[in-house]
């Protein structure tokens, strides 16, 4: 048995569609998720500089103690799981895209025509092509990229007419003139418009990568003897650069509505409000941490609010700019405050204690 987390990453938010599908399947598990915020969309960049995003990700989740690591996005799949494997030897790595090609090969025949729509470098890559004609040389793949998709879901753009138009500018012609009866969505962000999708083109089978790297996890930690008792920490989330629609998926894919559980290693970090020691106002500032009690079910947490946060120290942090950090400022022991995170979902805290963490003005962002 093996209480290590499985570090999974993305170039965004869209590899937390994963998370919840391995909570179900393999409940007793626990994740450490970086999601690339800052530098998202990975598909439209250089390979050369997504293999070097994707080697300083893996060092963080190395350091971060994973048993595994799972890379839950296409185009650094396509790109840079070689290359990490060769890296990190004794870390089992797995891509999204070989089991989504192997569950192509179970599901369809030569006479099914299979469309694969995902970001300019996976396309470009013919990763899904290979993969496929490994396991079944003989069936029609029609491979269309859908560069806008990820921006437009990065910035929390569905279910509206933009997102239809789009959809409809890309998918019209490809399902209609290659006679498509079967969809890959490969890139881990487009299941959030797969309902969009499916009600646009009904007669499609959708299959989605995002469930089925599940199966393939759950093969790696039987075959290596890494399966977790349940005795683990709790599931931890990151970004690159502060993301209200990260943050708000990140608690609705754990099923944890709490956003403060969620952390942030920031790569960019905004200046706080300073309250002078002197000043006599207890208030929530830089350099300060606050411990509140969540109304949801009487917890207690203590934070602190930084414009700084260091590599030995990401537990309990939490940025003057996310909605947590933001809504406490101003506030003293006793307020009562509501933490909007998104139009569709806040929650309350009472802050119980505020105090000096003794940080000094000779603490730096962590060079990331």
């Amino acid at each position: 048995m093996d209480n290590r987390p499985i570090g999974f990453f993305d170039s965004g938010l869209g590899g937390l569609n994963s998370v919840p599908k391995l909570m179900k399947a393999l409940p007793k598990e626990r994740v450490v998720y970086f999601g690339d915020t800052a530098r998202t969309p990975y598909g439209s960049k250089d390979i050369s500089t997504i293999k070097t995003f994707a080697v300083r990700i893996a060092d963080f989740l190395v350091k971060s103690n994973v048993k595994m690591i799972v890379i839950a996005c296409n185009t650094a799949s396509a790109t840079c799981l070689d290359m990490l494997r060769e890296r990190y030897p004794e870390i089992p790595i797995v891509g999204i895209i070989d089991p989504a090609a192997a569950a192509v090969s179970r599901r369809c025949t030569e006479e099914n025509h299979i469309g694969i729509i995902g970001t300019k470098v996976t396309i470009q890559s013919g990763s899904y092509r290979k993969n496929i004609e490994k396991y079944n040389s003989g069936l029609h793949i029609y491979e269309k990229a859908c560069p806008a998709f990820v921006p437009l879901i990065e910035e929390g753009i569905l279910n509206d007419e933009i997102m239809e138009l789009t959809i409809k500018y890309y998918m019209d012609d490809f399902v209609g003139e290659d006679g498509l009866d079967t969809l890959v969505l490969g890139c881990t962000h487009y299941p959030l418009i797969r309902a969009d999708i499916e009600r646009l083109y009904s007669d499609l089978d959708i299959i989605d990568p995002s469930e089925e790297i599940i199966y393939r996890i759950e093969e790696i930690l039987k075959e290596n003897d890494i399966q977790a008792d349940g005795a683990g920490a709790e599931n931890e989330f990151y970004a690159s650069d502060l993301s209200e629609n990260f943050e708000y998926y990140a608690a609705k894919k754990a099923k944890n509505q709490n956003e403060s559980r969620i952390r942030f290693l920031e790569r960019m970090i905004k200046t706080a409000k300073v309250i002078d020691d002197d000043s006599g106002e207890d208030q929530v500032g830089m350099n300060k941490s606050v411990t509140v009690v969540l109304d949801e079910d009487k917890s207690e947490e203590t934070y602190k609010i930084v414009t700084t946060m260091r590599q030995n120290s990401l537990k309990g942090l939490i940025s003057i700019e996310s909605p947590l950090g933001k809504q406490l400022l101003g506030h003293k022991v006793g307020d009562h405050v509501t933490i909007k995170v998104s139009e569709e979902y806040s929650y309350g805290v009472t802050i119980t204690k505020i105090e000096n963490t003794g940080l000094t003005d000779n603490d730096k962002i962590r060079d990331f």
